[in-house]
């Protein structure tokens, strides 16, 4: 379990608590065990206001799921699904909308793996690769430039995690959303065109888009029916896939959540708060009743309004680019204090889990601390050796003397520390 906070500094910090062992995965089960380690931390489930959990029904489930039980307890625990996991969700069902589809990524991972498994057929791929690119810079199709042209890889965790803007997550899905529209409607001809270009410089047979083929899966000799190349490309795959592609992005971003992210926007700093909209802003609070009452959200209401002069007006708060940023600039100027209804909404939108990247770290830690010589590590060993190993930048700064006392507090030792010795001033 992690939980998410925003400190006494303005800053947002994610801290691993352990692991919890469950006999069962039923949701009953595990709102046991995230009760008993709340309860061992002495943390109360009513000031919990945000859950994130994988995409597993016993977790996300609506009516009988993890979250729904906790909502049940606190209603201000909104779950919010993990964008990075959602947009996975949409992609691998993407994959599967159709058969083309299916075999194209089934050709790509048969592709990759044939090349990353010889080095001599890597090597050779690259070579042909490079050789390529110097023909094009040649002929001036591809111009040279800082960051072009060059072999790339996945970006690390931490990289994607420092450069994530959590507040605009939402807008992108809307505008993906409206491109993919866009594109179902005008954009066959300018694809069709640029495949076209591509098949002639590969030297690739482009068939007649009016010659018949039978329907895929079904021969022709058995009565199968008949239908055009265009017909084939344009409406079984290109409007297939861009049709499933508004349908998983409808079903997995809910309106309660995109609504909840929509109002988080609002308090975007970028452009200087470009976003910024008052009666979004109060409609957030009126969610969160429980940290706003009736008489905060018309209060809320004005100090916004004074809130947004000042900022505009400051050149710090120019400066920011989010709203990590932003909670951190009001802590340091002490407008937490002048204005902390708005500082408590910032709070409440910083402490927002949509993503579950920590908790994904976790899992890859275990595999790093348990490994075949030490796989008989009991529960407790193996927590314990997680927290130390995922916060440890935690525990540097802890001294040594004070580990070695409380190790020794435990239980008497054949061998005691030395007592220090008490210090004699002179006058």
């Amino acid at each position: 379990m992690v939980v998410r906070f925003v400190n006494d500094k303005g800053n947002v910090i994610e801290r691993f608590l352990g692991i919890e062992h469950v006999s069962d995965t039923t949701s009953h089960s595990l709102k046991e065990a995230l009760d008993t380690m709340l309860r061992r931390y002495d943390l109360s489930i009513s000031k919990i206001r945000g859950q994130g959990y994988d995409g597993a029904s016993n977790m996300r489930g609506q009516f009988h799921g993890l979250q729904r039980l906790v909502l049940n307890e606190n209603p201000f625990a909104f779950y919010i699904h993990c964008f990075a996991h959602q947009l996975q969700l949409v992609v691998v069902s993407v994959a599967k909308c159709c058969t083309s589809t299916f075999d194209f990524f089934n050709y790509v991972t048969s592709i990759v793996n044939t090349v990353s498994v010889s080095c001599k057929r890597k090597d050779q791929l690259l070579q042909n690769h490079h050789d390529h690119l110097v023909q094009q810079l040649d002929s001036g199709d591809i111009f040279p430039g800082r960051g072009k042209n060059q072999e790339t890889s996945l970006a690390r965790p931490g990289d994607t995690r420092k450069n994530q803007n959590i507040v605009r997550a939402i807008g992108l899905i809307g505008s993906v959303m409206r491109n993919m529209n866009a594109m179902r409607e005008n954009g066959w001809d300018d694809l069709f065109e640029e495949i076209k270009s591509f098949c002639v410089q590969k030297k690739i047979d482009i068939p007649n888009m009016e010659d018949m083929i039978p329907v895929r899966g079904r021969s022709k000799f058995r009565g199968a029916k008949l239908v055009t190349h265009y017909h084939h490309f344009h409406h079984g795959i290109f409007i297939a896939v861009i049709d499933q592609i508004l349908c998983e992005l409808n079903n997995r971003f809910p309106e309660r959540s995109t609504q909840l992210l929509r109002c988080v926007a609002c308090l975007d700093p970028n452009g200087s708060f470009a976003n910024f909209e008052i009666e979004q802003l109060v409609e957030l609070a009126k969610i969160y009743k429980d940290d706003f009452s009736d008489y905060d959200c018309e209060k809320l209401r004005g100090d916004l309004l004074v809130f947004i002069d000042d900022v505009k007006h400051d050149r710090d708060f120019g400066t920011c680019t989010d709203l990590g940023n932003l909670a951190e600039k009001m802590v340091q100027s002490d407008r937490h204090t002048h204005f902390p209804l708005v500082y408590r909404l910032i709070e409440l939108a910083l402490i927002l889990p949509v993503a579950t990247s920590t908790v994904e770290r976790a899992f890859s830690a275990m595999n790093i601390i348990k490994t075949e010589q030490r796989n008989k590590m009991n529960d407790e060993w193996m927590n314990n050796s997680m927290i130390c190993y995922i916060e440890r930048d935690l525990f540097a700064s802890v001294e040594d003397d004070k580990i070695l006392k409380r190790f020794q507090g435990f239980k008497n030792r054949k061998i005691n520390l030395p007592r220090e010795r008490p210090r004699c001033v002179l006058f």
